[in-house]
C-alpha cells in the first residue's frame, strides 16, 4: 500500500482521475490529499526516529550547552531569524528522555528534602514548574517537529517555544541550587563521632 502511495503522491491528479475512473476531480483530490498526509506522517516518524538515535554523549552535551545559552537570552530583543535559528539548533540536539531524566533527578533531589519550614511550599512550586514546562517543551518539541497545523512555520508558536525552553531551564538551575538547609546536630551524633 505504501508503495502506491508514493506513486499516488507523485502522479499528477488529472492523471489519477482519469486512471482511478474518478467523474469528478473533486474525489480524486480528496483522496490525493489523504495520501500525502499519510506520507507526512510517516515521514516525520521517521525524523523523529532519526533524532531519537542520536548517540547520548554528544546530543548531551550540544543539548547543555544551547540550554544554557538560550537560558540568558532576552528573548523579545532577538530578531525573527536569530529566534528561528535558535529553534533549528535546539530541534537539532534536544534530546527529550535524557532531559525528562535530568528534569526527574532534580524534583526527586528537591522532594526529598526533609525539612519542615516554610520552605515547603517554594519546593512545590518549583515541582509544579518543573513538571509544567517540561510537559510543554516536550508537547512543543514534538508539534514543531511534526509540523502539527504548520506549527514550524509560525513565528508565535517558536517564540513560546524558546519562551517554555527557557523557562524550563531556568527551573532547572533553580532545582541544582537548591539546598537544604542544615539541621543542628543531635546528642547522638556527637557521641557517635566523638
Amino acid at each position: 500500500m505504501y508503495a502506491s502511495i508514493g506513486v499516488l503522491v507523485k502522479a499528477d491528479p488529472k492523471a489519477l482521475q482519469v486512471l482511478m475512473g474518478h467523474k469528478d476531480i473533486s474525489v480524486t483530490l480528496n483522496i490525493y490529499a489523504e495520501a500525502q498526509d499519510e506520507l507526512k506522517e510517516r515521514n516525520a516518524e521517521k525524523i523523529e526516529d532519526y533524532f531519537t538515535s542520536l548517540t547520548l554523549e554528544t546530543a548531551s552535551a550540544d543539548m547543555e550547552e544551547l540550554l544554557k545559552i538560550i537560558q540568558t537570552l532576552k528573548l523579545h530583543t532577538l530578531e525573527e531569524k536569530e529566534v528561528i535559528r535558535y529553534k533549528q539548533q535546539l530541534l537539532r540536539v534536544v534530546y527529550i528522555p535524557k532531559l525528562e531524566e535530568q528534569v526527574k533527578d532534580l524534583i526527586i533531589k528537591v522532594s526529598n528534602i526533609e525539612d519542615n519550614t516554610k520552605d515547603n511550599q517554594e519546593r512545590l512550586k518549583l515541582i509544579y514548574s518543573l513538571l509544567t514546562n517540561m510537559e510543554e517543551f516536550k508537547n512543543k518539541t514534538t508539534n514543531i517537529r511534526r509540523d502539527t497545523n504548520q506549527c514550524s512555520e509560525d513565528y508565535n508558536y517558536i517564540f513560546q517555544y524558546l519562551q517554555t525552553t527557557q523557562y524550563l531551564t531556568k527551573a532547572m538551575e533553580k532545582a541544582k541550587k537548591y539546598e537544604p538547609k542544615k539541621k543542628p546536630a543531635t546528642i547522638s551524633t556527637f557521641a557517635i563521632n566523638y
